[in-house]
């Protein structure tokens, strides 16, 4: 006769990979982007922290990467649908450069929830509110809203806010007046939509030391919080290289960013 264990169905890979979704923010983008993204190892390093905001270990985050390294993909575009469906109760508040960045980010996370959120996390999207930019899930409880510096996010909430480049260049960062107004933005709307032991992620390329992460660490501004940074410079300066780089060794020279392209990027910029 046989066990009731022995009478129940064998789990399918897609059960696996599903279950391995779960566990990991790593197999999880893997999953959603089918075998299109190939993590570096910075990818790997950036989503070993992203995992520890997700199990609720790690409550200040600032990556400081240089530009067109995936940063954004991985953290702004995937993170929030892996956050929210560990966690279908909460809510995440992205905030980006201007509305066309939020519209992409708020999207791209929208498209992950409603095709692989029930067979990973047993949730997809709300049919009710479901815009490309404020979205709910199907619990009609948690959810995502996006916008450009200075949007409407009045009477919202967030467990989570990312922060992803706020400044779109060096010339905007020179403007003293832009940073003021952007710091002033964090602190008297940003930072008072968070709820209780909510997250805070901020990813950026730095052009200037009084950007906003160089104001949240000024002692002299305001109260530091204990914030997790982790700052990848385009060429290894240091021999504690977060990577474990050699000097003079680049973030991702299998992708095309080797010596050669820093030489010619320092050389033009």
């Amino acid at each position: 006769m046989k066990s009731y264990a022995q009478s129940l169905p064998m789990p399918s890979k897609a059960d696996f990979q599903a279950a391995r979704a779960r566990r990991s923010f790593l197999a999880y983008c893997e999953t959603v982007h089918e075998g299109r993204w190939v993590p570096a190892r910075h990818h790997i390093l950036i989503a070993k922290k992203l995992q520890e905001v997700a199990d609720g270990k790690c409550k200040r985050l600032m990556v400081w990467l240089p530009p067109r390294h995936g940063k954004s993909m991985e953290i702004t575009e995937t993170f929030p649908s892996y956050f929210l469906g560990r966690h279908p109760n909460k809510h995440v508040i992205e905030v980006s450069y201007n509305n066309e960045f939020a519209e992409k980010f708020g999207l791209a996370n929208r498209i992950k929830v409603e095709r692989f959120g029930y067979n990973i996390f047993g949730h997809s999207c709300s049919e009710y509110r479901s815009t490309r930019t404020n979205w709910l899930l199907d619990n009609e409880i948690g959810g995502m809203l996006s916008v450009g510096v200075g949007g409407a996010i009045t009477g919202e909430g967030a467990d989570l806010l990312i922060i992803d480049d706020p400044i779109k260049n060096r010339q905007e960062a020179e403007s003293e007046t832009y940073r003021r107004r952007l710091f002033e933005e964090y602190q008297s709307t940003l930072y008072t939509r968070l709820q209780h032991e909510s997250a805070i992620i901020i990813v950026m390329t730095r052009w200037h030391e009084d950007d906003i992460c160089g104001r949240l660490l000024n002692p002299s501004i305001v109260e530091p919080e204990d914030w997790d940074i982790l700052n990848i410079p385009a060429v290894c300066e240091s021999p504690n290289d977060p990577l474990g780089r050699e000097i003079g060794e680049t973030i991702w020279p299998e992708h095309g960013y080797d010596k050669e392209w820093a030489e010619q990027t320092k050389a033009a910029v």
